[in-house]
């Protein structure tokens, strides 16, 4: 019987719906006991985005917006979904959209035009939950991300007035200076393509370039912070280096600062190890 419920549930036709003006479908991927994983997709100026919903099967005392990193959904956002859906968190993981970084010839102009989309898209999905589930319209709404996810996060906490916590990990600011010196995989080939474009030899004229293009940075959302923050720093990093970790800490002033003897790799990770943390604390500012 059960798995006869599980095969409706995960070959059902997508439930159409329509939220404030927005059409999107919801399919169910995985019923558990303690969870319904499902997956939403909707539209943004007519391209693809889509999220993964987690729901729990108690009433949901918050909105968890988990933001994944550079490289995409991994297991430190699955079972960080899991966990917090578990602890009746509804958890939103939007899964990577299209990036500059990421095309053949970076254009330096859709850098700042991309900056706000993570605050967009968070909008758009909680919307449509709200709108599905009946929530509450003032639910409470958390931001965690590492990385790049913490970077969205931060836009996030910044942008959304129902966010009253953040927790982020292995985040920095001055974007000039993380696109000229990061060793991440995806922004050393981004540098390289954009260098060989504009003829320059040295990552110093890059930086200065870039200096000169770039509107948003996330030094600039300290201030406007929604909520708590807690910040983690990788104190051997070089993919998002420690220096810009130190110099958004200075900016931000987190209401807890968290440093690690670690690289980046395990600076990410910390949302794991840390994830009975950062429930307490997101449980003490509900």
């Amino acid at each position: 019987m059960y798995k006869i419920l599980m095969k409706k549930i995960v070959l059902s036709i997508f439930l159409l719906f329509s939220s404030s003006g927005y059409c999107y479908q919801l399919k169910a991927l995985y019923k558990g006991s303690f969870y319904q994983k499902n997956l939403l997709t909707t539209d943004f100026n007519g391209k693809l985005l889509q999220a993964l919903v987690y729901i729990p099967n108690k009433t949901a005392k918050a909105i968890l917006i988990v933001s994944p990193t550079i490289v995409g959904v991994t297991p430190i956002e699955s079972v960080s979904a899991r966990y917090f859906s578990k602890n009746d968190f509804l958890v939103i993981v939007p899964l990577p959209f299209e990036n500059e970084v990421n095309n053949l010839h970076p254009n330096v102009d859709n850098f700042d035009i991309e900056f706000l989309r993570p605050a967009e898209f968070a909008v758009k999905f909680i919307t449509i939950i709200d709108q599905y589930l009946s929530l509450d319209s003032e639910l409470p709404v958390f931001a965690l991300g590492a990385s790049q996810g913490g970077i969205y996060s931060l836009v996030i906490a910044s942008h959304v007035p129902r966010v009253k916590a953040a927790w982020i990990a292995s985040t920095g600011g001055d974007l000039p200076s993380i696109y000229a010196y990061s060793t991440a995989y995806k922004i050393r080939l981004a540098r390289a393509r954009m260098m060989q474009d504009l003829n320059f030899v040295t990552s110093v004229q890059y930086e200065e370039y870039l200096r000169q293009k770039l509107q948003n940075d996330p030094l600039q959302l300290c201030s406007r912070v929604y909520g708590k923050l807690v910040q983690t720093i990788s104190l051997k990093d070089s993919k998002v280096p420690t220096k810009n970790q130190l110099e958004l800490a200075h900016a931000c002033k987190p209401d807890q600062l968290i440093t690690l003897s670690t690289g980046h790799l395990l600076g990410t990770m910390s949302i794991l190890n840390y994830r009975a943390n950062i429930l307490q604390f997101f449980n003490a500012n509900l």
